[in-house]
C-alpha cells in the first residue's frame, strides 16, 4: 500500500512537467523528486528527473538565458544566484547517470549542455566566455549538433549562434552566429525561437529590414519543443 502511494505521488509529480507547465508547477515537480532521491539516491530516473525538472525552473525564471532585444544580458544578480545554486546540482545529477543504457540520450545531452551554460554563467557571462569555459560549453553542445541536430528544433545550433553572438571580442563571431542561426532556422522554420534569434542577428547586424520580417515570422511561427515552450512568454514579449 505505501509502494502505490509512492508510485501515486511520482506519477502525479510527472504529471507537473508536462505542457502547459509553470515555474510553481516545475518546481514543485523538483521539490518531490529531490525528497524521493535522499530516500533512494541510486535510482537513475530520480536523479534524471530532478535534475530535468530544476532545469526546466531555471529555465523559465531566467528565460534559458536567451538573448535579448535591447542587448542587454541575462546574468543578473538574481539570476546568477539562481544558476550558481541550481545549477551544479543538476549537472552532478547527470554525471552520475550518463552512462546508463536506458537515459533518452538527446535529452540528456541537451540538459547537460544547458546546465554547464547556467553554472558557466553564474560567473557572469563576459568571463565565462574569456575562460576555459567556452571550450567546455563547446565541446558538451557538440554532439546536439553532430548527433542530435533536429532535438529541440536543433537547441545545438541555438546554443552555438547565442554563444558567438554574445560572447566579447575576440571570440564574437556574427558571421558564425549567423551561420548557426540560418542552419536552425533552415532545418526547423516554423520555430517561434530560430526565428527570434536569427531576426536577432540581423537587427545587430544593423540589417533592420530582415529583423523586422524574421521578428513578424516569429510572431507567426510556434515554440516547436517542450523546452521552447518554456520561454515562450518571453519570446513573444
Amino acid at each position: 500500500e505505501k509502494a502505490d502511494r509512492q508510485d501515486q505521488s511520482l506519477n502525479e509529480a510527472k504529471k507537473f512537467l508536462r505542457q502547459p507547465r509553470s515555474e510553481k508547477d516545475v518546481y514543485e515537480a523538483y521539490m518531490i523528486f529531490k525528497k524521493k532521491l535522499s530516500i533512494d539516491r541510486n535510482n537513475f530516473e530520480l536523479k534524471f528527473l530532478t535534475a530535468e525538472s530544476i532545469l526546466a525552473f531555471l529555465r523559465i525564471k531566467t528565460n534559458g538565458n536567451t538573448l535579448r532585444a535591447d542587448e542587454s544580458s541575462s546574468d543578473s544578480i538574481e539570476n546568477r544566484k539562481l544558476w550558481k545554486k541550481h545549477a551544479p546540482e543538476a549537472m552532478k545529477l547527470l554525471k552520475d547517470i550518463k552512462n546508463n543504457e536506458n537515459i533518452d540520450k538527446p535529452l540528456h545531452a541537451f540538459l547537460y549542455a544547458e546546465a554547464f551554460m547556467y553554472n558557466s554563467c553564474s560567473k557572469g557571462i563576459i568571463k565565462a566566455a574569456l575562460s576555459g569555459d567556452a571550450i567546455h560549453f563547446k565541446k558538451n553542445v557538440e554532439p546536439l549538433i553532430k548527433e542530435y541536430q533536429n532535438y529541440g528544433s536543433c537547441v545545438g545550433h541555438t546554443f552555438m549562434g547565442a554563444f558567438y553572438l554574445e560572447a566579447p571580442w575576440p571570440i564574437h563571431n556574427s558571421n558564425k552566429a549567423k551561420h548557426h542561426f540560418m542552419r536552425a532556422v533552415n532545418l526547423h522554420p516554423m520555430s517561434r525561437r530560430n526565428q527570434y534569434n536569427c531576426g536577432i542577428q540581423a537587427m545587430r547586424s544593423g540589417n533592420y529590414e530582415e529583423a523586422e520580417n524574421r521578428f513578424l515570422n516569429a510572431i507567426k511561427s510556434k515554440c516547436d519543443s517542450v523546452e521552447e515552450q518554456d520561454i515562450e512568454i518571453f519570446l513573444v514579449n
